[in-house]
């Protein structure tokens, strides 16, 4: 899943991070993770509710259409506050209590990604150990960490919240739950790189053996 990105050219109104207000964006890049894990929460909610897109629908008095729910969902539309408003009205939900809980997921996963001992919400994948991985949530992600690393000449990764967001799709898990997973990836691979024995060490030059 990618954060909404209007058509160039276009002002959307994109939800911002201070308690439901909005911010005018051209395009769309202002505030990406948060308006993606705010999409990640409605979807999570509705399926929560065991609504289909068409139920959900019917419950803004059709408003909202199947098709438009599905587009903020697949993030091919930007949302907007009015939107954000009737949706959480037809999911009982209020929209202060799903804006504050969308900026605590993002304000995770960036001190989840600092941990890691890079940028602020960035998380460092090692390739060989995701695509060897056997725990039961990463097992989706194999064959993309094969995929990668064939492209890739360090064996590794860095994925902002983007492409953590976009792993934890496929995966059908939270973004800051795949970002946490990875990074424990991550730790196990430079613990594993710290226990290697040493190589023998190389003759100096005009040694004899």
């Amino acid at each position: 899943m990618t954060a909404p990105v209007p058509r160039t050219g276009e002002r959307a109104e994109l939800v911002d991070r201070s308690e439901g207000k909005v911010s005018q964006d051209e395009t769309g890049h202002r505030v990406p993770a948060f308006v993606a894990t705010l999409v990640f929460l409605l979807r999570d909610l509705r399926r929560t509710h065991g609504l289909s897109r068409s139920e959900l629908s019917a419950r803004t008095g059709g408003r909202i259409s199947p098709s438009a729910i599905a587009s903020y969902e697949d993030g091919h539309r930007a949302l907007k506050m009015d939107t954000l408003a009737v949706l959480c009205a037809a999911l009982g939900q209020s929209v202060r209590h799903l804006v504050g809980e969308a900026e605590r997921r993002v304000s995770a996963f960036g001190k989840v990604g600092g941990a890691a001992g890079v940028d602020r919400g960035a998380v460092v994948v090692p390739l060989s150990v995701l695509a060897r991985c056997t725990q039961p949530e990463l097992l989706p992600l194999q064959r993309w960490a094969r995929a990668s690393a064939r492209g890739a000449r360090s064996g590794e990764v860095l994925l902002g919240w983007g492409g953590v967001t976009a792993l934890a799709e496929i995966a059908g898990m939270e973004p800051v739950r795949c970002a946490e997973l990875l990074l424990s990836l991550s730790a196990l691979d430079r613990r594993t790189v710290a226990a290697r024995p040493a190589g023998p060490v190389p003759p100096e030059p005009g040694a004899t053996r």
